[in-house]
């Protein structure tokens, strides 16, 4: 079965053209990669299956259905390169984590939609107190998200989308800026996940890493370069096709970090 299913997908921003009729599937449970050079319309093509921006032509489904349906039933969850939370905003790490669970206190009996977060079924507080617990994030359970580091940021976010529990997740160069123990400690939880049946689409500039953990790639750059297993798309022939040297410059020096 395909988690997401993507036919003559066509972007643009006003007017200059960013995706130029994509068409793939990916396979449900598993492990995808995007790569491409900057402005190949990765980022455009992860926003797009998230609902948040619509193409000017072509068609999106996830799971064979409607992707606004599985929106409506929290089974998409996306996390952004750059997130547009305010920072400074005097909420905690808990109160960030639990508004990944919205979307199922919606569906909770009717009397329990109108209560505080802090009041709902004891279910949501135990999701989030477990996706805190995945990234090492509870015992700051309390504290005030700006008083967190870049690295201890993104935990946060990778614990919301967690506890959103949905079968398909969107992440957009979640392991960018981040140290060594945090990368692993992002690229361990997305693997777990994986292994539980979760389908992963990460667009990402980590060779060595991708190698490594997905279980397929794909070649982009504005149109549909190739897709298929690390171990083929990611030689030097298929990543020159794809007009990629501007990022593979980086690639030694990750492989040596992560060695």
């Amino acid at each position: 079965m395909s988690a997401v299913s993507v036919s003559g997908l066509t972007a643009a921003y006003d007017g200059a053209p960013v995706l130029d009729d994509v068409s793939f599937e990916l396979g449900a449970g598993q492990w995808h990669a995007v790569i491409g050079p900057n402005g190949s319309g990765k980022t455009t093509l992860l926003t797009i299956v998230a609902g948040s921006l619509s193409p000017v032509r072509g068609e999106v489904k996830l799971f064979g259905g409607d992707p606004a349906a599985c929106r409506r039933r929290s089974q998409v969850a996306y996390m952004p390169q750059h997130e547009n939370l305010e920072w400074d905003f005097p909420v905690s790490v808990w109160d960030t984590v639990m508004t990944g669970r919205y979307g199922h206190m919606r569906r909770d009996p009717l009397f329990r939609r109108f209560l505080p977060a802090r009041l709902s079924a004891s279910r949501h507080h135990a999701i989030c107190q477990q996706a805190l617990e995945e990234v090492k994030m509870d015992h700051l359970a309390r504290r005030p998200i700006g008083q967190l580091s870049g690295g201890q940021k993104k935990r946060v976010l990778l614990a919301r989308m967690l506890a959103q529990e949905a079968p398909l997740v969107l992440l957009d160069e979640p392991l960018v800026g981040l140290d060594k123990d945090s990368r692993r400690l992002i690229l361990d939880v997305l693997r777990r996940q994986r292994q539980q049946g979760q389908t992963i689409v990460m667009v990402t500039h980590d060779l060595v890493n991708t190698l490594k953990y997905a279980d397929q790639v794909m070649l982009l750059n504005r149109s549909l370069i190739a897709i298929g297993p690390p171990a083929q798309m990611l030689q030097d022939e298929m990543l020159t096709r794809t007009a990629a040297a501007n990022w593979l410059d980086r690639a030694p020096a990750l492989e040596q970090e992560d060695a």
